[in-house]
């Protein structure tokens, strides 16, 4: 799945397609590489009927971590798709 790298405090229920509130790298030996971003909305911070959307994409929920969560895999293709929650091409986290 890779390292996220979180802005916590751009996770405020606000969506922008320029600021996304997670970077996602792969890890490496020398360096990590960034192969994505995720776009986070807490869904406490959700009033809305549908899930929230970017894209023409709606988030995926994730009760775990109480989020609506939408991945873009910009830098490393997804065969199961640009915005499918787990990339299988992306190294796991050691």
């Amino acid at each position: 799945m890779g390292q996220h790298d979180a802005d916590l405090g751009a996770i405020d229920g606000v969506v922008e397609a320029d600021h996304p509130e997670v970077l996602v790298f792969e890890p490496r030996k020398s360096q990590s590489k960034l192969v994505g971003v995720e776009y986070v909305v807490p869904q406490d911070a959700w009033g809305g009927a549908e899930p929230p959307s970017l894209f023409g994409e709606h988030f995926h929920r994730n009760d775990t971590l109480g989020i609506w969560a939408l991945h873009a895999w910009i830098w490393r293709p997804n065969p199961d798709g640009v915005h499918a929650d787990f990339n299988p091409q992306v190294a796991l986290c050691p």
